[in-house]
């Protein structure tokens, strides 16, 4: 006998319910369940607009597509914070996460876990300029921004390495989550490798780096944007949480963990990343 898709939606709410009073999901309320391009989240977290070090332009603000798991929003709380520290004008520039509720939408066949978020890429004018991200502009393999065309032509600008190296750099060393992916395409990957080479980073973030950095070959080459993806926590994949394609730097991690790095722990950092964005309720996994 078949089970309609709505049962199993009931049956796994009643279930995840049942596990919370026994003490089995003990990270929060989210749960990211199956996999990111066929999946659903529950106990969802919204990202505010604005915080420390980020923000989301308005374009992506209006679409309802900024609501993640406990560990995907305070890692980008921690990002911004992270960022600000070194850059005290850099904003990350938050594009999309996940609709409340998970599931496709009209812009993503991912997004759909609460585990993916798309971030906008740093520029500077020709003139040298540092500028924030608040739109996806297409880089060339020379990192600099291909002709517009339209009524407002907008400004041409080049990659700046130095601000988003510091941006995948702060991802990768964070203490909440481990980074599966940042899907971008592969000559600005170059120079952001050639970067932290250059400036003498650890040998180990460099492998690190390597792996978790990637242009997909199923999808856009993302070269006007980095799409990070962080793996199922270890709570989400004992009720469902499935996580889709290479898991070769997992497999890696003990091997290239550098002095320095912190093993991700979401409750502590959970509760100290004030404000802390406030849960919108179990939804059912659903509509």
């Amino acid at each position: 006998m078949r089970i309609g898709r709505s049962v199993i939606g009931v049956l796994l709410s009643l279930a995840l319910c049942s596990c919370a009073q026994l003490g089995m999901i003990d990270d929060g309320t989210s749960v990211s369940w199956l996999r990111t391009n066929g999946g659903n989240l529950l106990g969802p977290v919204k990202l505010p607009r604005h915080g420390d070090g980020y923000r989301i332009p308005k374009r992506w603000a209006t679409r309802g597509l900024n609501y993640g798991t406990d560990e995907m929003v305070s890692l980008l709380v921690h990002m911004g914070r992270e960022m600000k520290k070194k850059f005290p004008r850099a904003l990350i520039g938050v594009a999309d996460i996940s609709l409340a509720k998970g599931g496709g939408s009209a812009w993503h066949r991912s997004h759909q876990g609460g585990r993916d978020t798309d971030l906008l890429i740093f520029g500077k004018t020709i003139a040298g300029k540092r500028v924030n991200g608040t739109a996806m502009r297409y880089f060339d393999e020379a990192g600099v921004t291909v002709k517009e065309t339209g009524p407002k032509p907008r400004p041409k600008l080049r990659f700046d390495v130095e601000r988003t190296w510091h941006m995948v750099r702060v991802a990768l060393t964070n203490p909440i989550a481990r980074v599966q992916y940042m899907f971008i395409y592969d000559p600005l990957k170059q120079q952001l490798l050639d970067y932290a080479l250059r400036i003498g980073e650890p040998r180990a973030l460099l492998q690190q780096a390597s792996y978790v950095l990637h242009q997909p070959s199923d999808s856009a080459k993302h070269n006007d944007h980095i799409h990070m993806r962080i793996y199922c926590s270890a709570e989400d994949l004992r009720v469902g949480c499935i996580d889709r394609g290479d898991l070769r730097w997992t497999k890696k991690h003990s091997k290239y963990t550098y002095a320095g790095y912190q093993s991700p722990n979401p409750h502590a950092t959970v509760t100290s990343a004030l404000p802390l964005p406030v849960p919108v309720g179990l939804t059912l996994p659903f509509r």
